[in-house]
């Protein structure tokens, strides 16, 4: 298996885990922006998602505004990468 495999494999675990139904999407989107491909900016990034710049810079914008996935995401730092630490 490749290593991308093995990143999507461990993503999509997270996801299920973490993640409710209604924010996968969007979840599935900011990773594969954010962490598979180069980063420019939030525009590019946007861009990059479609023939429509418009449309792509607002649903990353949505993406990062986005409140509830932002809680969803800080549980799933604070349990995933904090929890093994002593004294949390």
């Amino acid at each position: 298996m490749s290593t991308i495999q093995k990143m999507a494999t461990a993503v999509k675990k997270l996801q299920q885990t973490y993640i409710t139904k209604a924010k996968v999407r969007r979840f599935s989107l900011g990773v594969e922006q954010f962490s598979i491909r180069e980063f420019n900016s939030l525009n590019a990034a946007g861009r990059s998602l479609g023939l429509n710049r418009f449309t792509g810079e607002n649903r990353i914008r949505r993406l990062v505004l986005d409140q509830a996935l932002g809680d969803q995401l800080q549980q799933l730092l604070i349990t995933e990468a904090l929890a093994t630490k002593k004294g949390y």
